[in-house]
C-alpha cells in the first residue's frame, strides 16, 4: 500500500468518522462507520499515518493502532475541530 496515506479518525462511542487521504491530500473515503469496520479500513492501510482527537478512548486507539504498525499522532481537540472535512 501507499506509505504516503494519512487517515483523520473523529472518536465516539458508537459511530467514527474515518477520512482517508492520499499523499496528493485528496479524500479517498470520508465516512461514518461503526468501530470494527474502522478497523478493516485501518487494515487496508498498514503504512498509514493516523492522526485522531485527544479524548478519553483515544490511548486506547493509539495503542491499538501502534501495535498494528502504524504511526499515530494525537491532536488536541482545538486544533483537530479547525480540519476541514471532505
Amino acid at each position: 500500500m501507499n506509505n504516503n496515506t494519512t487517515i483523520f479518525i473523529d472518536l465516539a462511542k458508537e459511530v467514527f468518522q474515518v477520512a482517508v487521504f492520499n499523499q496528493a491530500g485528496k479524500a479517498r473515503l470520508n465516512k461514518e462507520v461503526s468501530a470494527k469496520k474502522m478497523c478493516l479500513i485501518i487494515a487496508q492501510y498498514p503504512d498509514a499515518a493516523i492522526y485522531m482527537e485527544a479524548c478519553g478512548s483515544a490511548h486506547y486507539w493509539a495503542r491499538r493502532f501502534t501495535a498494528s504498525g502504524h504511526k499515530v499522532g494525537l491532536i488536541p481537540p482545538h486544533i483537530f475541530s479547525k480540519i476541514p472535512s471532505g
